[in-house]
């Protein structure tokens, strides 16, 4: 490992983590939790405490996430590249009304990535 990934893996190391899973019951890492039931209740919990934000990334969570109403900011990146195939986080969600959503900030990437970051409204 390069000097970046032994520094990543020290800083990671020592935070606490929440896995959300529906399999997992134990781990054998003291600064890992699972959450495995109640998602709505514990991650209400975990937006009262103090501290950093919560993110997530993946496909099937933060759909879960936004179908409880649960995400206040939305950060994407869009790529310019166009695919036929593959999850599509917005096909994994069921709402019961559209979200408004405002443009708090855009930035172009060097790499013509589009950094684009919503709030709701």
């Amino acid at each position: 490992m390069n000097e970046a990934g032994n520094a990543f893996a020290k800083v990671f190391t020592g935070i606490p983590r929440i896995v959300v899973s529906r399999t997992l019951t134990d781990l054998d890492d003291e600064q890992t939790r699972i959450i495995n039931e109640n998602l709505k209740e514990e991650i209400l919990k975990l937006k009262q405490q103090p501290g950093k934000a919560i993110s997530t990334g993946g496909v099937e969570l933060p759909a879960r996430l936004i179908e409880l109403g649960l995400v206040d900011e939305f950060h994407m990146i869009v790529h310019p590249t166009i695919v036929g195939e593959g999850r599509r986080l917005f096909a994994e969600m069921r709402l019961p009304e559209s979200l408004g959503l405002k443009l708090t900030s855009s930035e172009t990437l060097s790499s013509g990535c589009v950094a684009l970051r919503y709030k709701k409204n």
